[in-house]
């Protein structure tokens, strides 16, 4: 299971970084275009800011993972130890329900748009779109593996207290 979350991630990671550098050479084709030969290309900017909604999708599902160890825990250190554990995995359930629910809401917004075309490259809006519900999934998916496998890690070191078996995992 952390092989396959771990090819999930860098893939994710990966693809973003390519779209991405995707985008740096169409604005950098479209400024040479436009400054040093006077003929601008007019889909360069469009394809641009359609790449830049994946990537921005697909970047968040990327870093996910790092996002998750990060949290106020101001507060909740003063928990008792079981309230930290009841913190924690209602804190996971909340964002996994939030997560599907933004899934079937982007998945009718992808549905609303599939009808309109983009005014210079003449594709179908829905394929912009769908990087909205694409990102989400892989989101929920890389956050339940995560979830997983610190719980399993978490089980394996009985006898220990809650904070020091999270803080150890953490580290990992």
């Amino acid at each position: 299971m952390y092989k396959t979350y771990l090819l999930l991630v860098c893939s994710t990671g990966l693809t973003a970084a390519l779209i991405l550098l995707a985008i740096v050479v169409l604005i950098f084709l479209q400024v040479l275009f436009r400054y040093i030969i006077h003929q601008p290309l007019s889909w360069t900017v469009e394809l641009s800011r359609f790449l830049f909604a994946w990537v921005s999708m697909l970047g968040a599902a990327a870093a996910a993972p790092e996002i998750f160890n990060q949290g106020m825990d101001l507060l909740v250190r003063k928990f008792s130890e079981k309230a930290q554990v009841v913190s924690d995995v209602a804190a996971r359930i909340f964002t996994a329900l939030t997560s599907c629910a933004l899934i079937v809401y982007a998945v009718d917004l992808v549905g609303r748009v599939h009808s309109q075309l983009s005014s210079v490259l003449r594709i179908r809006m829905s394929l912009v779109y769908a990087a909205i519900p694409a990102g989400l999934v892989l989101f929920l998916v890389i956050f339940s593996l995560d979830s997983l496998i610190l719980y399993k890690k978490l089980e394996r070191s009985a006898g220990e207290s809650f904070i020091a078996k999270l803080k150890r995992v953490a580290g990992e």
